[in-house]
């Protein structure tokens, strides 16, 4: 089967590389060189074409990019016409290595309230206990990972769910330091800020993730949130978070959809009820707006076409009937009945 793959690559196609930690690959260095001496001997035994590679998806790092010996480099030097793309999902990665000087004091001291911690089994089973006395929604804490680039956000948001469990533990444990940063408003409120921040990222990044995803669906959701940090900020400055009888999470959805790709076309091929209740599980609050203004009436159409049914069933021979309400429904309700559930219970008539 394997072999049956490798035969079928032949037409064009695009890479995505990274350092290998394995040392069956790279036995000595992982700089672009031996990377691309490697890749670039595969593509001799398997008898495939640099020319048919249109795309290199890389980490930027330096064995990545180098202008001399840098593996993209090498590799234009066979085919000028490769396209080289930066990972979105490292580019994200690298905000934490932003952040201003007082929220990334207050990033690095999150972790050591962590660390002091879950470095330690004794209180981790302690602040274990400690949770389950005080019906925390959590009972640990996630252990902070340079490397891993959803760490940040989960590490974040755990510290801000678990705060007043945080801060009675460092009491009992008589850690003044730490219990100060806890009772800290301003404080906790950049904690809070962090927390959302990078929760927002991770959510950007995850759903970034896929075999389905594409530079154009990437770029979409990465517009869409650069859209909404501009919303953000409009209303931060105007103390304002509902505006345009929109609330603060309905205008966010609306942006995200305004961005993407696939629902535009989507909204241009399928009747618009149909199209928000598509929407619906996805985007539940805008969805939800949508279909109750879309429910709503502009004229009494219905109120006539009621009459007209009333008047077609109510012939002068049946003039004297006095409960209709059954057949009108029949006539006028878009839902149409289910005859196959109505007859399923019900004996056919058998000959005699």
């Amino acid at each position: 089967m394997s072999v049956d793959i490798e035969e079928n690559v032949n037409t064009n196609f695009a890479l995505q590389i990274d350092e290998s930690t394995d040392i069956s690959e790279l036995i000595k260095h992982t700089k672009g060189q031996d990377i691309f001496e490697i890749v670039n001997s595969y593509f001799k035994q398997s008898n495939i074409s640099w020319k048919m590679c249109v795309g290199i998806c890389t980490d930027g790092a330096p064995s990545m990019v180098g202008s001399i010996k840098g593996f993209i480099t090498l590799a234009k030097q066979i085919n000028i016409n490769i396209i080289h793309t930066h990972c979105f999902l490292h580019r994200e990665a690298l905000i934490a290595k932003t952040l201003p000087q007082e929220l990334k004091a207050v990033l690095d001291q999150t972790i050591t309230m962590v660390n002091y911690i879950k470095l330690r089994p004794l209180k981790s089973r302690l602040f274990k206990q400690l949770c389950n006395a005080m019906d925390a929604k959590h009972e640990c804490l996630l252990l902070h990972t340079e490397v891993r680039w959803l760490s940040r956000g989960k590490v974040l948001m755990r510290v801000f769910e678990l705060k007043e469990e945080l801060l009675e533990f460092y009491s009992t444990e008589g850690n003044i330091t730490l219990c100060e940063l806890l009772k800290n408003e301003k404080w906790c409120a950049m904690l809070a800020y962090l927390a959302d921040i990078f929760n927002y990222i991770n959510g950007v990044n995850t759903n970034m993730q896929g075999r389905e995803e594409n530079i154009l669906t990437s770029t979409d959701k990465l517009l869409a949130f650069q859209k909404k940090i501009v919303m953000w900020k409009r209303k931060v400055t105007e103390n304002n978070f509902e505006i345009y009888n929109l609330t603060f999470q309905e205008e966010e959805e609306l942006i995200s959809i305004s961005a993407d790709h696939s629902p535009k076309i989507k909204f241009s091929e399928e009747p618009i009820e149909d199209f928000w209740i598509s929407m619906k599980e996805q985007f539940s609050k805008i969805s939800e707006k949508a279909l109750i203004i879309l429910l709503q009436f502009s004229t009494s159409y219905l109120c006539e076409l009621g009459f007209s049914t009333l008047t077609n069933i109510k012939t002068k021979k049946r003039e004297k009937l006095l409960g209709v309400e059954e057949e009108i429904r029949v006539a006028l309700s878009s839902i149409r009945p289910r005859i196959s559930l109505i007859t399923k219970n019900k004996q056919s008539q058998v000959s005699h």
